[in-house]
C-alpha cells in the first residue's frame, strides 16, 4: 500500500510541475510594428487584439517599431500605453520618409520591400551611418533612452558593429534561413537556434551580438527552394498556408526547447497578424503556460552560448555547420565576411549565402616601400620638397587607389577597380615619385597637386532640364540644391529636391576613372591659370581657396568608404 501511495505522489507531483517547467526553455514574443500605410487597414484594433493575449496573460514581449511609427500619434499612444513588461525596439526597415529624414536619396519607382530598398545594406556605410543616427534619434525623443534590440529580415554587419559600438545595442533578429523566399535568400547559421555572432559576418558564430531568429523552420522539411518549404515554420501564417494547425506548432516548438532552448514568436501587426489572430492567441497561450517568456533584452543578458547544438539532423559548432543527411557541411570562417561589409548591395535579390567561395589571395603593398625609400633619398640628398609635393599628388590623385587592399575575403577597392592591384600601386607610386625628383621648374611641383582644387567642386556641380526648365548648380547633402533655372527667365534656387529627381541630375562623371582624372585635372590645371589672371590684392583669397579645396579632396580621398569589391 505504502508503494502505491508513493507512486500516486510522486505521479502527482510529476503532473503538476510549475508551469514553464515541462519545456524548461524560454520564448521571445516578437511583433514587428509598421506604418498603417501598410496595414491591411487603418484600424487600431488589429495592434490592440495583438497586445491583448500578451497583456491579458501578463507576458513578456518586444515590439520593434519601424521609423514611420513615431510619425503616427494615434499609433504612439497606443503602444506608449502597454504594460511595463513590453520592451520597445528598433524594426531597421527604410522607408521614403526616413530617408528623407536622413537625407538619403531613396531609390524612387521601387517596391518598399525589395532588399535594396528596404534594408540598410541597400545603401553606402555614409548613408546607412546617417539612416541608423536618425532612427536612434527619433527613438530616443519618444522613449528617453536608446533601444537594445533591432530586428530585420537582414541586418548587415558593418550596421550592426555600428549600432553596437555608438549605441549600445545588445540583440539582433534576422529572418530564419531561406534560401529563395521573398527575393531573400539567407543561409547558414546555425539552424534555429541563438548564438553571438562574429563582428564581420552575422551568419557566423563569434563573440559579438546576441542573435535570434525569425520564423524558425523545420529542421526536415524546410530545406528546398521557395516558400513551399520554407512556410514549414513556426509562423502561424506558414503552416496555416500549408494546411497545417496548431498541433504542427507545438510539436516544433518542443524540439526547439528540447535542444536549443528557444524559441521566437510573433507576426507583423496589421499584415499577417491581421489574417492570423485566432492562431496566434493560441500560440501565446501555449508559451505563455509552457516556457518562460522573456523580452529580447532579457534574453541577450543571460543568454550563454553552446559550444555544440544538434536540431534534428543539423549539428552546429563554432566551426561547422553540418547535415549528413542531406549532405551538406558549411566551415565557418570568421575573416571572410559579405560584400555589402563594404558597399551597398543594389541587387534585385539577397543572396547571403554561406560559405562564401572566395580564394585567399597574397597582398603585399609593395608601394609603401617604394614611398619609404623616396623618403630615404630627400633625407640623404637633403632635399624634400619634390618628395612632400610628390606625396602629396599621390594622396590628392590616388589616394583611394593606394588604400585599397585584399580585406576578409574580397578585393577592396576607394578608388578604381584594377587588376594586379600590389603591381598597379607600385608603379604609379615610382613613376609619380620619379616624376617629381625629375622636374626641374619648381613651380610646377607645387601646381601638379594644387591642380586637384577644382575635384570637390567638380563632385557636387549638376545640370539638367526638367519639365522644360534649364538646371545649374550644386547638389547638397543628399538632394539640397542651389543653382539656378531658366524658362521664360532666370530664378535663383534653394530647395530640397524630391529624391527621383535629385537622382536623375546630371554630374560630370565619366565612365572611364582614368579619362575623368585626365580631364578633371587640365580643368584644374586651367583654373589655376586663370587665377593667375585676377588682381593681386585678391592673392590671399584666391590662395586660401584653393587650400580649402585641396585639403577637401585629401581627407576624401585618405577617409572615404570602398567604392567597389571584386
Amino acid at each position: 500500500m505504502k508503494k502505491i501511495c508513493w507512486l500516486i505522489i510522486l505521479l502527482f507531483l510529476v503532473w503538476a510541475r510549475p508551469v514553464g517547467a515541462i519545456e524548461n526553455g524560454q520564448t521571445t514574443i516578437v511583433n514587428p510594428v509598421r506604418s498603417r500605410s501598410l496595414w491591411v487597414s487603418q484600424d487600431l484594433s488589429l495592434l490592440r487584439k495583438q497586445y491583448e493575449p500578451i497583456g491579458g496573460n501578463e507576458l513578456k514581449a518586444t515590439w520593434l517599431l519601424q521609423y514611420d511609427v513615431f510619425l503616427d500619434k494615434e499609433l504612439m499612444e497606443e503602444i506608449k500605453g502597454f504594460d511595463e513588461k513590453q520592451e520597445i525596439g528598433l524594426f531597421l526597415e527604410i522607408s521614403p520618409e526616413l530617408a528623407r529624414k536622413a537625407r538619403v536619396n531613396y531609390k524612387p519607382q521601387r517596391p518598399w520591400y525589395k532588399p535594396d530598398v528596404v534594408f540598410l545594406s541597400g545603401y553606402s556605410r555614409s548613408e546607412r551611418k546617417q539612416l541608423i543616427d536618425e532612427m536612434f534619434r527619433r527613438f530616443k525623443i519618444e522613449f528617453g533612452f536608446w533601444p537594445s534590440s533591432v530586428g530585420a529580415w537582414w541586418i548587415d554587419s558593418w550596421s550592426l558593429g555600428y549600432m553596437q559600438e555608438k549605441y549600445g545595442v545588445e540583440i539582433g533578429l534576422i529572418v530564419a534561413d531561406q534560401k529563395t523566399t521573398d527575393n531573400y535568400g539567407v543561409w547558414g547559421q546555425w539552424w534555429g537556434a541563438p548564438y553571438k555572432a562574429s563582428k564581420y559576418n552575422i551568419l557566423v558564430p563569434g563573440k559579438g551580438l546576441t542573435i535570434i531568429q525569425w520564423a524558425l523552420r523545420d529542421p526536415e522539411l524546410a530545406v528546398g527552394e521557395g516558400p513551399e518549404f520554407s512556410n514549414y515554420s513556426l509562423q502561424a501564417n506558414d503552416y496555416l498556408e500549408r494546411g497545417l494547425e496548431n498541433y504542427y506548432f507545438v510539436n516544433l516548438a518542443k524540439k526547439y526547447l528540447e535542444t536549443t532552448g528557444q524559441i521566437t514568436v510573433g507576426l507583423e501587426v496589421g499584415m499577417e497578424g491581421a489574417k492570423n489572430l485566432a492562431e496566434y492567441a493560441r500560440q501565446v497561450d501555449w508559451v505563455g503556460k509552457k516556457t518562460e517568456t522573456v523580452t529580447m533584452k532579457e534574453f541577450a543578458n543571460n543568454f550563454k552560448p553552446k559550444e555544440e547544438v544538434k536540431v534534428g539532423d543539423w549539428e552546429m559548432t563554432k566551426n561547422a555547420r553540418v547535415n549528413e543527411k542531406i549532405g551538406e557541411e558549411i566551415k565557418y570562417d570568421p575573416k571572410i565576411v559579405f560584400s555589402d561589409y563594404f558597399v551597398a548591395d543594389n541587387g534585385d535579390f539577397l543572396n547571403r549565402v554561406l560559405p562564401i567561395e572566395n580564394e585567399k589571395k597574397n597582398y603585399v603593398p609593395y608601394w609603401v616601400l617604394l614611398w619609404l625609400t623616396g623618403l630615404g633619398m630627400a633625407i640623404k640628398t637633403k632635399k624634400y620638397k619634390w618628395w612632400m609635393w610628390g606625396s602629396l599628388f599621390l594622396g590628392l590623385g590616388f589616394g583611394g587607389l593606394l588604400r585599397s587592399r585584399w580585406q576578409w575575403g574580397w578585393w577592396v577597392f576607394y578608388g578604381p577597380a584594377v587588376k594586379n592591384l600590389a603591381l598597379v600601386q607600385a608603379m604609379i607610386t615610382a613613376g609619380v615619385l620619379g616624376i617629381f625628383y625629375l622636374i626641374r621648374e619648381k613651380r610646377w611641383q607645387w601646381m601638379l597637386p594644387l591642380a586637384f582644387w577644382i575635384n570637390p567642386i567638380i563632385k557636387i556641380v549638376r545640370v539638367s532640364k526638367i519639365e522644360g526648365e534649364y538646371l545649374a548648380g550644386v547638389l547638397l547633402s543628399g538632394f539640397r540644391f542651389m543653382g539656378v533655372g531658366v524658362k521664360n527667365g532666370i530664378r535663383f534656387i534653394d530647395q530640397d529636391l524630391d529624391s527621383g529627381v535629385a537622382m536623375a541630375l546630371l554630374k560630370f562623371d565619366l565612365e572611364n576613372y582614368w579619362l575623368g582624372m585626365g580631364v578633371n585635372f587640365i580643368i584644374g590645371i586651367t583654373g589655376l591659370w586663370l587665377m593667375t589672371k585676377l588682381p593681386k590684392n585678391w592673392k590671399k583669397i584666391k590662395l586660401g581657396l584653393i587650400i580649402i579645396l585641396v585639403l577637401i579632396e585629401l581627407w576624401q580621398g585618405l577617409t572615404g568608404e570602398p567604392k567597389a569589391v571584386g
